[in-house]
């Protein structure tokens, strides 16, 4: 149990991690790229449609959206994509130990329930039902809490794949960079 509780914990915790943003300014035009593609939606049944996904870049590469405010002078925007980001690493973090210490809840309500209903079938009584039951409902606790800390872990896991800004503000971004840059060129 201590291996299995172990790996969930690793596992889930493994993808706690805030996006480098160490990309510095080249003096390259920032540009937001936008492209169409398929996307599986998978609610309520599987359904391929086009979508439109779009990046920040500086030049023809792509650059995370904290370095891509911070290049384009906007210190205060870069601090809130940085913040965001952070409070979805705690959500992913809170959500590895709910998921592991609802499987340890889960494993010794099961196992708990199991040995009881053994004792009780090998003395030919019916005490300890009281046990089994309250075994029964420790691990559907556990369970319930195995499904919380999945959903956080994977709510966070989507926004973080997800712009944190929106497409129009990362386009006055850019704009603004690129007329300041036009201006001091001439």
């Amino acid at each position: 149990m201590r291996l299995l509780l172990a790996a969930l914990c690793l596992g889930a915790a493994g993808c706690a991690a805030v996006p480098f943003a160490g990309t510095h300014s080249s003096g390259e035009r920032l540009d937001v790229i936008t492209e169409k593609g398929p996307n599986l939606r998978s609610h309520p049944i599987p359904v391929f449609h086009d979508a439109t996904y779009w990046y920040p870049a500086q030049g023809a590469s792509a650059v995370d959206e904290e370095a891509f405010y911070r290049i384009a002078g906007q210190p205060a925007v870069a601090q809130q994509v940085h913040e965001i980001r952070e409070g979805l690493v705690t959500q992913q973090t809170a959500g590895a130990w709910l998921l592991g210490a609802g499987a340890a809840v889960f494993v010794g309500g099961g196992a708990t329930a199991i040995s009881a209903d053994e004792i009780r079938i090998h003395n030919h009584n019916h005490h300890g039902t009281g046990v089994i039951f309250s075994s029964v409902i420790s691990a559907g606790v556990g369970f319930l809490s195995m499904l919380a800390g999945g959903a956080a872990i994977e709510f966070a896991n989507m926004r973080m794949e997800d712009h944190i800004l929106g497409y129009e503000q990362a386009v006055d971004a850019a704009n603004q960079y690129n007329l300041g840059v036009e201006r001091a060129g001439h």
